[in-house]
């Protein structure tokens, strides 16, 4: 049955492509399964390190609008 989801055309080195697919292989993933993988761990690592920072961010410019 075809996915519905939306497509996105990735180049790379083939070299890159090859190690992906042994990875893939490896986890028992195809190897757009593995990329997606991949990409999700990084998006989620990415939005809590940025989440920190912005909460950070905000608390430097709320405390350094006190006054005592």
């Amino acid at each position: 049955m075809p996915s519905n989801k939306p497509q996105f055309i990735f180049r790379t080195d083939k070299e890159i492509i090859d190690k992906l697919k042994d990875i893939a292989e490896e986890e028992n993933r195809t190897a757009n399964k593995q990329l997606e993988h991949i990409v999700k761990k990084y998006i989620e690592e990415y939005e809590a390190k940025h989440k920190r920072e912005e909460r950070k961010s905000s608390l430097g410019k709320s405390s350094g609008s006190r006054t005592g």
